[in-house]
């Protein structure tokens, strides 16, 4: 918090091109956690479609099977929700090196 805190105050010590490659690190790894949140959605759709489809070798009390699928909703909703805020910091981040790449070249152009 303290390095980014640094790194986008208006006495920041660092270059551009150091602003830039943080914000390609820091959406390379809001990448990497959306992909992470998409597999486990894809994974528990997946699991609750076979807990629909086939029967365990345990029959659950209806009790148990509700609380189950609650919790199951829950999750997918969670991991929705995650998912929907990553794309949100991707594009955000996105829009902040497509601005920092037209103030480098307005700057160029003036100077």
């Amino acid at each position: 918090m303290v390095k980014n805190q640094a790194l986008y105050s208006p006495k920041n010590p660092y270059s551009v091109l150091q602003q830039t490659q943080q914000l390609h690190r820091e959406i390379a790894t809001a990448i990497d956690l959306r992909e992470c949140m998409r597999v486990h959605k894809f994974a528990t759709k997946q699991f609750h479609a076979c807990r629909h489809q086939q029967r365990s070798a345990r029959e659950l009390s209806d009790q148990e099977a509700s609380d189950m699928l609650q919790r199951l909703n829950s999750f997918l909703l969670l991991l929705e929700y995650y998912e929907l805020v990553a794309n949100t910091l991707v594009e955000q981040q996105e829009n902040l090196l497509n601005l920092v790449s037209y103030i480098e070249a307005t700057f160029k152009r003036v100077c």
